[in-house]
């Protein structure tokens, strides 16, 4: 495949060169040749001489003179453009637009002219060395690699226009030919656009004089157009519709007889008679002034509030004389807002706001956070089936059955939760967030004045015992690099917050947050041990990640802990993907999400980074809040990231066992070379056992001996050499403009690196053959050809991996189904038997009202079931990846009381 190398540029065959990226812009190629040291000697192109300030003014004479020598170059070529010597043999080389050249061919004009300007460089230095020439042929190598794995030909003429480029070209010229129809249209229909028009009302001539912006906005079919005086009665009889006329001036007001403007009244019930008290209307096209009019026996306001929501749309802000309501559709975008970062106060000046008054100023700011918040809490309930407190307390002991009472009312993971009887192990990791805090009152924060209870029961607070802080025992030992980490101590201070951070607790494979702590005093291990105790409740198998967990387990051991917990259920304990590299190699070892079993390859616990990702947007706009507004504001982004992963739970696990089909089919490959029967005859049990003892090995074997230069540089190689496949691999992925552009980016000075370090080892022992990309890249990729005994071990081991993953995601889906099901068959049916109209419950509800809630209950249903029926038809997709007796070892080692997986954790 890299047989190309083997021709690389000499003296008898033209060379190209290569330009290099710097933040100034592109910069013509540094020759070796005048890469020199004070001995005259060259120096290693990627080394410490590039940087040196006394070689800065050679180097842009040299660049200066380099750019004067391609001009004369391109003008020869440009002047022997018919040659035919000149447009045979040598193509350039292009590395979209990241590398330009000039084509040289041994005949052509262009040489004469390199010739003629490398003849005054002679003044500056000597000509190129031998050495220099290697270094320029590794250079062309490492640019023949780049353009191998980018599927760029060899060396071939600039790539034509991009498909894209054409289309967006002309998406630009047709939009600038049409822009001027564009504005017109535009224009006629921001403005009256009257001419010619007549009132749409029914045997109604009249020339029209006002036009319905809002009705032009929402119906193809309504009234538009109307004359003044049934503009006035569309006005009436329509709220929040905004009408204009040819200066954009609404209609005038409904008058009496007696020239008293009429305001509109919404009344609580036919009983309401005589005055009221006057509240504004807001919604997304027009404010409208109404009177809110009740009778004696709903004096409370509660009755007339429903009818303004029921029958005109609109949610008050208060529920006690109301001045301000908003339409549900303002709410529902406002909602959406927060939920995805957007504070209050933009999406109020978005909606309400204009170029002289901010909606502070205007005194709709905080009653449209109170309508908001109070519209998320209605919503949360109608989602939830929770319709009256009599309900709620029914569902609670409904949930308690199966020992999900604790979910009540909140978006959990149905994968991992599961049914009546989950299956698998579950699988949890928690993580502090300490951009999350509150501010104390003396500091900025805001008190606190009561509690949304739906809020609320996503934050918990620790039952268990406080053994750091009860306990006499002396400060618990070490354990690996445990001293490192900041999480885990004891006794931080709190700097003026009421809360440090949050913790949040998420499962493993999906990252949807289940648990929220406001911790102070920082990350203590109590809420780790209140995480474990809670998940040693569900009686299941459970694997457990923590940042910490060398610290958490050296806790458990020294407080008599671990005992208990080990006897109670099988624990699997191991350190995120993404922080496992920042402990030792001792903690690597033993708590690696690579190298521990039972895991699967794509269980990296790092979801909960993802999470904070989230929270991010907008967590500093809550640091000042008081407490039960921070903790809505908190609950509704997590709420929204919990819904959305959710929603993409069936298409994320369809993707995830397509990755491992398509990996164990890989591996099946490579079997008919070494024994069909290896894979059929291997056990998980001994893979289990195998893979523990080899990390169990490399434990007592830390630290007795010191890895030679040579080693580490090659292991340093082989690193870089994986990174460079998986960017191809992303690469063939087609992964867009602006990340390819990236890729491309880190390609190269992957490349770059590679080669430093290439070179670096092959000069360590210049007797043995010499290292390129193409045989490490042979090493790396193992092939039916390649296979040896130890390769067949690793292979097993990694069939064995891909197993575990099809193992986990079968099981969630089979939890997904039975979590839906379940949930159709108890929940909701308890659900529609209160709102019976017959029943105790019911009986309070009118039949109006009953039947609404009754189309919810069945929406809600759907939806679920259409879950539940996406993870059905991917199951039974799925079902024979791999043989059946494999997935039932798996199944054994995790239903085992006592199994090597519960062991993993622990030093030999």
């Amino acid at each position: 495949m890299y047989n190309k190398r083997a021709t690389a540029p000499t003296a008898s065959r033209p060379r190209t060169r290569r330009t290099r990226r710097t933040r100034k812009g592109w910069q013509p190629p540094m020759d070796p040749v005048h890469h020199m040291d004070q001995d005259g000697e060259p120096t290693n192109l990627f080394g410490p001489s590039i940087v040196d300030e006394t070689r800065q003014a050679e180097l842009r004479a040299f660049i200066k003179e380099r750019e004067e020598m391609e001009e004369l170059a391109q003008q020869a070529a440009a002047a022997a453009a018919a040659s035919a010597d000149a447009s045979a043999g040598f193509d350039g080389m292009d590395f979209d637009d990241d590398f330009v050249s000039t084509p040289v061919g041994p005949s052509s004009p262009q040489l004469s002219a390199l010739d003629e300007a490398a003849s005054d460089n002679d003044k500056v230095g000597d000509r190129p060395t031998e050495d220099g020439l290697d270094e320029f042929e590794d250079d062309f190598e490492m640019q023949s690699d780049i353009r191998e794995i980018l599927g760029l030909p060899p060396l071939g003429p600039n790539p034509e226009t991009s498909s894209y480029a054409e289309k967006r070209r002309s998406f630009f010229g047709r939009f600038r030919s049409a822009k001027p129809h564009l504005v017109q249209g535009l224009a006629c229909y921001l403005t009256s656009d009257l001419l010619g028009r007549t009132c749409s009302r029914t045997s109604c001539d009249t020339p029209a004089t006002f036009k319905c912006h809002t009705c032009m906005a929402t119906s193809t079919t309504a009234h538009i157009f109307f004359c003044q005086d049934h503009a006035i009665l569309h006005q009436w009889n329509n709220t929040c519709h905004r009408l204009g006329n040819n200066l954009d001036k609404p209609p005038p007001a409904r008058i009496t007889k007696g020239s008293v403007v009429r305001n509109k009244k919404i009344q609580c019930c036919q009983k309401a008679k005589g005055g009221g008290h006057l509240m504004h209307l807001h919604s997304l096209t027009g404010i409208e002034q109404v009177m809110l009019v009740q009778c004696d026996e709903h004096y409370d306001c509660t009755e007339v509030v429903k009818v303004l929501i029921r029958d005109f749309g609109f949610f008050p802000s208060r529920l006690q004389n109301p001045t301000r309501a908003f339409s549900i559709q303002m709410l529902a975008l406002g909602l959406k807002f927060r939920s995805a970062g957007v504070s209050y106060q933009c999406s109020a000046e978005v909606f309400m706001g204009d170029d002289f008054k901010n909606v502070r100023r205007l005194n709709v700011y905080e009653p449209y956070m109170d309508a908001v918040r109070q519209y998320a809490t209605v919503m949360h309930s109608a989602h939830h089936g929770l319709f009256t407190n009599d309900i709620e307390r029914e569902l609670g002991l409904v949930m308690q059955q199966f020992n999900q009472e604790w979910c009540l009312g909140m978006d959990v993971c149905p994968a991992c939760i599961g049914g009546s009887s989950p299956k698998g192990p579950l699988a949890h990791t928690m993580d502090g967030f300490e951009s999350a805090n509150k501010k104390s009152v003396e500091q900025g924060g805001g008190g606190n004045h009561g509690v949304f209870e739906f809020a609320r029961a996503w934050f918990k607070q620790t039952v268990v015992t406080d053994y750091v802080r009860d306990s006499s025992k002396s400060k618990a030992g070490k354990l690996g690099c445990e001293a490192q980490h900041k999480a885990g101590t004891e006794g931080g201070s709190s700097n003026g917050k009421d809360v440090d951070r949050i913790i949040h607790v998420d499962c493993a494979a999906h990252g949807v947050v289940h648990r929220i702590y406001d911790a102070k005093g920082g990350e203590r291990l109590i809420y780790a041990d209140d995480v474990m105790n809670w998940l040693m409740t569900f009686g299941r198998v459970v694997i457990f990640g923590y940042d910490i967990a060398c610290k958490l387990l050296s806790h458990w051991h020294h407080y008599g802990l671990w005992t208990t917990l080990s006897t109670a259920a099988l624990i699997i304990l191991f350190i995120p993907g993404m922080h496992v590299y920042a402990h030792g190699k001792d903690c690597q070892c033993l708590f690696g999400p690579r190298v521990i079993m039972g895991l699967g390859l794509s269980m990296d616990g790092e979801g909960h980074e993802r999470v904070n990702a989230t929270l991010s947007r907008s967590i500093g706009l809550t640091q000042r809040e008081t407490t039960e507004n921070r903790e809505m504001d908190i609950v509704l982004v997590v709420s929204h990231h919990n819904q959305g992963k959710i929603r993409t739970f069936a298409a994320w696990t369809a993707g995830k066992l397509a990755l491992a089909s398509a990996g164990l089919k890989g591996l099946l490959a490579l079997t008919p070379v070494v024994d069909e029967l290896k894979l059929e005859e291997s056990s998980y049990k001994n893979v289990v056992a195998r893979t523990t003892d080899l990390r169990q090995r490399l434990l007592s074997t830390s630290g007795t001996g010191v890895a030679s230069t040579r080693e580490s540089l090659r292991e340093r190689i082989d690193a870089i050499a994986r990174t460079i496949l998986a960017v191809e691999r992303h690469l063939k992925s087609a992964p867009g403009t602006k990340m390819a552009a990236r890729l491309k980016s880190a390609l190269s000075s992957s490349f770059v690196a590679f080669y430093r370090l290439a070179a670096e080892y092959n000069d360590l022992d210049p007797s043995k053959p010499s290292l390129n990309f193409a045989t490490v890249k042979k090493e790396l990729v193992t092939t039916s050809e390649t296979m040896d005994s130890n390769n067949v071990k690793l292979m097993v081991t990694l069939y064995w991996r891909h197993c575990e993953d099809v193992y986990h995601h079968l099981n969630y889906l089979q939890n997904t189904i039975d979590y839906f099901d379940n949930r159709a068959r108890t929940y909701w049916r308890k659900v529609r038997g209160l709102l019976d109209i017959d029943g105790t419950v019911g009986s309070v509800i009118l039949e109006r009202d009953r039947l609404a809630l009754l189309h919810i209950v069945r929406t809600r249903v759907l939806v679920e079931s259409t879950y539940a029926n996406a993870a059905r038809d991917i199951f039974e997709d799925s079902v024979g990846i791999i043989n059946r007796d494999h997935l039932k070892q798996i199944g054994d080692m995790f239903s085992a009381h006592v199994s090597y997986l519960g062991g993993q954790n622990m030093r030999p």
